[in-house]
This record gives C-alpha cells, sequence and structure tokens, in this order.
C-alpha cells in the first residue's frame, strides 16, 4: 500500500510539472519598482533595457488593458498616487 501511494505521488507531481512548466514566459520583468515614482522606474529601465520605448499609462486609461505593444516596456501608473503600481514588463519582438 505505501509502496503505490508514493508511486501515485511521483506520478501525480510529474504531470503537475509538466503541465505548468510547458511554456516559459520570455518577458524581462522589472522587480522592485512597486510604489516608486515614475522618474525611478524610468531610470532603472533605461539601466536594464536601454534605448527601449517605455509606454507609461495610468490604471483607468483604456491602453492599460491592452496587449503590451511588442519592444515596448509597460509602467502602469496608480490613479491615486501616482506611483508604479504593477511590475513593469518588456514584451519582446
Amino acid at each position: 500500500m505505501r509502496l503505490s501511494t508514493l508511486y501515485f505521488i511521483v506520478v501525480s507531481l510529474f504531470i503537475i510539472l509538466l503541465t505548468t512548466n510547458a511554456e516559459s514566459d520570455v518577458r524581462q520583468r522589472f522587480e522592485g519598482l512597486i510604489g516608486k515614482t515614475v522618474q525611478a522606474a524610468w531610470r532603472k529601465i533605461d539601466l536594464e533595457a536601454p534605448g527601449r520605448p517605455i509606454e507609461i499609462m495610468r490604471e483607468s486609461s483604456p491602453q492599460s488593458n491592452k496587449p503590451i505593444t511588442p519592444g515596448y516596456v509597460r509602467v502602469v501608473l496608480s490613479d491615486k498616487t501616482g506611483r508604479v503600481l504593477y511590475t513593469p514588463i518588456l514584451q519582446p519582438n
């Protein structure tokens, strides 16, 4: 009984591992910017991804719900504070 339970657990974990890692996310993230100013976000993005265009928008703007333009970094700002709301992401070409 114990060997069959162990076998079931191992097979289940293997299946879960295969299904959750089927696709890898290649988008570059710029960590540590949530709550920072636009200027701080722009400086860090410019250092880590020089020359990349940056889309800066408020969370209430209709564009914030649309897909990120390929090759651009999207920065979404809070309507209340004007600071970075989500981790900025670079959408690859």
